[in-house]
């Protein structure tokens, strides 16, 4: 039987910010989310409406305002979200996933075939497992720690408790980084994308996958949503940034990082010089079937309750330092 969380949420609680992404105040409201819209059925609920707005500067959908860090932590860390119960979630949350995994891998091993591979977010380490298989040095991080035991049990040693900045991880070290649905919850997302940076040998590359939340997009889903009197899956108290493929090469241009490519649903967008091209070129993945095929199987097994979301997946490289063009000419 599902237990349903019901969290509260004061005024005192939010804080009004500025584009996390160019610091802007300058802003338009775009989408009122009600508690019926912004909660996941069966498992939480918050009785509270949030706003997600636009930076008129750079066109950065994000929360606002947001909840504090304070309440977050709060809330993440209560007996319910560490225990058994967080465990299958955590256990469902990365079969959600697993269906990604695949043609992400492809992506990666195109620009780097192999070498060692931090994954930031690792929750049950499910990608470390794949990664490794695929022949790279894998190991992962994350905040959860219901999450890392369960890897631990798995891979012992592979994984740690603790977040990209907390942890003394080796600075230029890693050939490849990943973030699987992670930086939608980040309240600076640049400034992690840069840890990243420091993290990567020059030549590395950075993958993640994120929300596509592109306008038509985004309205298109909320209103099937409604029509079928489900939820919009915005979660606006968690998924705090609400990407699309200019804003999210926009941040890693931002960190540092060039060769931005962009694939969202089976389509290339190459981000060249502050513009996303579409290349027109199909991409047909195994794993775009095999994600099709497994979500059709766990929404039925869910009673319909897993997000429908199109997704996006980036990857960018880490420029060659002078030296190596040097001996490289």
């Amino acid at each position: 039987m599902k237990q349903t969380l019901r969290y509260q949420i004061a005024e005192s609680d939010l804080e009004t910010v500025r584009c996390p992404l160019c610091s802007s105040d300058d802003f338009t409201p775009l989408i009122d989310v009600a508690p019926t819209e912004g909660n996941i059925p069966g498992t939480r609920y918050i009785d509270h409406a949030f706003t997600v707005v636009k930076c008129r500067d750079c066109a950065m959908i994000y929360t606002n305002p947001r909840p504090r860090l304070e309440w977050s932590v709060a809330r993440y860390n209560t007996p319910y979200e560490t225990g058994v119960a967080k465990n299958r979630s955590t256990f469902l949350h990365q079969l959600n996933s697993i269906a990604s995994y695949p043609g992400g891998l492809q992506i990666i091993r195109e620009r780097q075939p192999g070498g060692r591979l931090l994954d930031i977010g690792s929750s049950a380490g499910v990608f470390i497992g794949l990664a490794a298989l695929a022949g790279y040095e894998a190991e992962g991080n994350d905040v959860d720690e219901a999450a890392v035991a369960i890897s631990q049990a798995i891979f012992p040693g592979q994984t740690r408790v603790g977040d990209v900045h907390s942890l003394d991880l080796p600075r230029e070290h890693y050939d490849v980084v990943t973030l699987w649905n992670v930086i939608e919850h980040l309240r600076e997302p640049v400034h992690t994308l840069k840890c990243v940076h420091e993290l990567l040998k020059p030549g590395g590359v950075v993958f993640l996958e994120t929300p596509n939340h592109s306008l038509p997009i985004l309205r298109a889903n909320r209103s099937v949503a409604r029509a079928l009197g489900r939820p919009t899956f915005l979660i606006p108290y968690e998924h705090i940034m609400f990407f699309t493929p200019r804003t999210i090469g926009h941040a890693l241009k931002a960190a540092g990082f060039t060769a931005t490519t962009v694939y969202t649903n089976g389509w290339q967008s190459v981000f060249r010089h502050g513009n996303v091209l579409e290349e027109g070129r199909r991409f047909t993945r195994m794993g775009e079937r095999v994600k099709k095929n497994a979500y059709r199987v766990l929404n039925g097994l869910s009673g319909g309750a897993l997000n429908f979301m199109p997704v996006m997946q980036v990857i960018a490289t880490k420029p060659p330092s002078t030296e190596s063009r040097l001996n490289s000419a």
